[in-house]
């Protein structure tokens, strides 16, 4: 794969190739049905929107030691090593006091439904929404009125708490 420079242009060529990949590796995750994505978007075609949305989301000038520090935090970050826990995921969930409702999306392929299940019967005061459609990882990104409605709906219940 050849990266070329107009594309990045503040990035060496090394960096610049790393950080398409790891976007072409987040794009299949993030809209697990792309081609109805697409389309709801008003794109006439995969490459229009992988071109039109997908590189003008993230081939921008955001500095890619931020990605590298947000891997290495998915990486290494354990709850469950918070003082008093041993360890325990779930004992350090349980010390959780503040109201939350959890919302993941139905089609998100990094953090699925079944794992936010998990944590939030843990949670003293959490109920779980899950977010319905197909935007997966996008879901709460604002792109779709559906979602942020539900979503919107949400934060007004969490906040009438």
């Amino acid at each position: 794969m050849e990266i070329h420079s107009d594309i990045l242009p503040w990035l060496c060529p090394q960096t610049a190739f790393l950080f398409v990949i790891f976007h072409i590796a987040v794009s299949n995750g993030s809209f697990p049905m792309v081609v109805q994505v697409w389309r709801e978007m008003g794109y006439s075609s995969l490459e229009d929107f992988l071109i039109g949305f997908w590189e003008g989301f993230f081939l921008d000038r955001r500095d890619p030691n931020n990605l590298l520090n947000m891997l290495w935090t998915w990486q290494n970050s354990n709850i469950g090593l918070t003082d008093g826990c041993d360890g325990s995921v779930e004992k350090a969930l349980g010390l959780i006091r503040a109201k939350a409702i959890v919302m993941p999306a139905a089609q998100d392929l990094y953090f699925p439904v079944a794992d936010e299940e998990y944590e939030v019967k843990f949670m003293q005061n959490a109920e779980l929404r899950v977010i319905p459609g197909v935007w997966g990882q996008f879901a709460g990104a604002g792109l779709n009125s559906h979602d942020t409605k539900f979503i919107d709906k949400a934060v007004h219940d969490l906040l009438a708490m």
